[in-house]
């Protein structure tokens, strides 16, 4: 199994108006001195996991063009295989993926991480459930989403913006979407969904299966982009 702890680190409203992608513009909008994210990866000899912290200001910001394009590529094949390397200095890794029928293999080699190297040669392959491993990397994405946009980057002016977007909201697409106003009733304590008839069966459609009158509510999202509605009602 493969855990992401995303944490919650600091940011900054700070626009970098020449930043002239995602590495630049990410590392404008974290402190150094904040709190990172934490993967939990499988020991090579099967003994437990590894615990690797991954900086947002340095880690993810030299990784996020290669992850949000090895991302994009999962969400548009059911099958197939890639390579991808992250070249940070405490996150340098290649990985060679594999997926079908809903699993995801991940043979990896890594030349640095956030421990020791003798640690480091004790990270072993990994395989999880597509949608969890997609799941997990959207945890911290968002936050670094929210953070560009709430410094004021937009995707038509910043080189990648678009495609982190993009792979945030497909995976979250992978359940049905609803804009609050399409809502009846929501009861959080069930955790439960109401639909009017007619967006019933507008969800029918787009999901492809029927859907009760009561939905199970996932989660409330806040995707603080100007284009999206106030606020997604996520359901399964």
């Amino acid at each position: 199994m493969l855990t992401i702890q995303a944490g919650n680190p600091a940011t900054l409203k700070q626009f970098e108006p020449e930043a002239d992608g995602l590495c630049w513009a990410i590392q404008t909008v974290f402190p150094l001195h904040t709190e990172s994210a934490f993967l939990e990866w499988p020991h090579r000899l099967n003994c437990g996991r590894i615990h690797l912290s991954i900086c947002y200001k340095y880690d993810f910001s030299l990784m996020a063009d290669d992850l949000v394009e090895c991302l994009g590529d999962l969400l548009s094949r059911p099958e197939g295989k890639r390579e991808t390397m992250f070249g940070s200095n405490t996150f340098n890794a290649y990985w060679n993926l594999e997926w079908r029928d809903g699993a995801l293999h991940i043979k990896s080699y890594w030349r640095e991480c956030s421990l020791p190297r003798e640690l480091c040669s004790l990270l072993g392959d990994a395989t999880i459930a597509l949608d969890d491993f997609l799941r997990e990397w959207r945890r911290p994405l968002r936050i670094i989403l929210d953070a560009l946009l709430d410094a004021g980057y937009e995707a038509g002016k910043l080189e990648g913006l678009r495609e982190l977007q993009d792979v945030v909201a497909r995976e979250v697409g992978r359940r049905l979407l609803a804009r609050l106003q399409d809502v009846d009733a929501i009861d959080e304590r069930r955790r439960m969904v109401v639909f009017q008839p007619d967006i019933r069966k507008a969800l029918e459609v787009i999901g492809g299966s029927q859907v009760g009158e009561q939905v199970e509510l996932v989660e409330m999202w806040h995707p603080r982009a100007p284009q999206c509605p106030d606020f997604v009602v996520v359901v399964s």
